[in-house]
């Protein structure tokens, strides 16, 4: 994971980006929240195990990380690319590998548009070290975690 972190920073920084945005599956009816880890799902947990040492790493080179809602990103790539929801969750994913790429890097846009459109919805990852976990802060619209 740190590798990772610190190839998506240098891709930021070579695209001179202020930021990076990481879709978290939230599903408010079963009581997940983008501010308590708590609440996550297993994949809600991955995805926080990738934002907290890309946090770290992107600390030092001025780039913030946040973490955005991405509830209903896959089902709307799907729908825009023309691919029935209902065969993918039956699993009958008649996809091919390009497709699902293509679905991914779909779902990724429309993520971004998200965030661009109400960046008040997202939550700023802060790391502290030696602190205590992240809180939440809503100072100047960009929830804290």
């Amino acid at each position: 994971t740190a590798d990772l972190a610190r190839q998506l920073v240098t891709m930021a920084q070579e695209r001179q980006l202020g930021g990076i945005v990481i879709g978290l599956p939230v599903n408010p009816m079963k009581g997940n929240s983008l501010t308590d880890p708590s609440t996550d799902t297993y994949i809600a947990r991955r995805c926080r195990s990738l934002a907290n040492p890309l946090a770290i790493v992107a600390q030092t080179a001025g780039i913030d990380i946040y973490l955005y809602d991405e509830q209903g990103t896959s089902a709307d790539a799907r729908t825009a690319m023309g691919v029935s929801s209902l065969l993918r969750l039956g699993g009958f994913d008649t996809s091919s590998e390009k497709q699902r790429h293509e679905e991914d890097a779909l779902s990724a846009m429309m993520l971004v548009r998200r965030y661009l459109n109400a960046p008040g919805r997202a939550v700023r990852v802060r790391f502290a070290p030696g602190g205590p976990p992240p809180s939440v802060d809503k100072e100047d619209g960009v929830a804290e975690a």
